[in-house]
């Protein structure tokens, strides 16, 4: 009869053991100077939602509220959501200092004096620059990655874990100490950032929320309407106009006619779409600028 308390006793200490004893398997980088931290989290459902919802909310309010976008245009809530489920959901979270999904940076190539900002090149065939948007091939994509030309790739798949296609001029202000000047280390190439405007040239940076898509204000909120051209950093491209686009230093112009082949901005014939239809299938001519969540 003594033998059962003791067989009970051990049993739950065994389950208990158990229950605390779960591991998971991790991916490590290869250079450790590729991420700056990994962070494993022991399973509990409660702490790994609340984490990842506070660092989602968090990230996505902060980068939203400085980039100045309207509701449902806010790059900082893509970059919050997904941070947010990453942190939440994986047992590992390895942030890139590299930027680039393909593990190599195109321009400001100096991790050093950039490590907030990155040009990636590389191409997508999902439409669209200026909705934020998941990644649809695995985040894998890049002229170095498994789908050089596009694949089934957006945008956001050109982006390390941990940053998100540029979202504003501001910005880009903010991530580099010199503008558009790192872009510059690659040759030939335009790195095209989410912000578009109404025409002519210029950004949609200011509050004005009535702007029409031909409108060439100055004053235009970037909205649904405001998607006309594509502005980034690069040595493609004519100069955007300085006054609301700034540092940005290129533009794509009409229907992208300003950018080489593999860009493509076809549209309904209006062209005043670029920024919701741009495509690149191919790995040349370079990509989107990422900046850190």
């Amino acid at each position: 009869m003594a033998v059962r308390p003791l067989t009970i006793v051990v049993l739950l200490i065994a389950a208990g053991c158990g229950a605390k004893s779960e591991l998971r398997r991790i991916a490590v980088p290869s250079a450790p100077d590729e991420m700056d931290a990994a962070v494993v989290r022991d399973g509990g459902s409660d702490g790994g939602s609340d984490a990842g919802e506070d660092a989602g909310s968090d990230t996505g309010a902060d980068a939203g509220s400085d980039a100045g976008f309207d509701t449902g245009f806010d790059g900082g809530s893509d970059a919050g959501r997904d941070g947010g489920r990453d942190a939440g959901n994986d047992a590992a979270v390895v942030v890139s200092t590299i930027g680039c999904a393909d593990g190599e940076r195109e321009g400001f190539r100096d991790r050093a004096r950039y490590p907030r900002i990155a040009a990636c090149s590389g191409g997508w065939t999902r439409p669209g620059l200026a909705h934020p948007a998941a990644v649809t091939c695995d985040g894998q994509g890049g002229d170095d990655g498994p789908f050089p030309n596009g694949g089934t790739c957006g945008v956001s798949d050109l982006c390390a874990v941990g940053w998100h296609v540029c979202a504003t001029p501001r910005e880009v202000a903010a991530s580099s100490p010199d503008g558009c000047a790192g872009s510059h280390d690659a040759a030939d190439a335009f790195f095209a950032t989410r912000i578009s405007g109404p025409g002519c040239g210029v950004c949609a940076t200011g509050t004005a929320p009535d702007c029409g898509a031909i409108d060439c204000r100055t004053d235009c909120a970037f909205t649904s309407v405001t998607v006309n051209d594509i502005f980034g950093c690069g040595t493609l491209g004519p100069p955007p106009d300085p006054g609301t686009c700034g540092p940005l230093d290129r533009f794509g112009t009409n229907l992208c006619s300003g950018l080489p082949s593999p860009w493509s901005c076809t549209d309904d014939g209006s062209g005043t779409h670029e920024a919701e239809l741009v495509i690149k299938p191919g790995s040349g001519a370079g990509g989107v600028l990422c900046c850190r969540d």
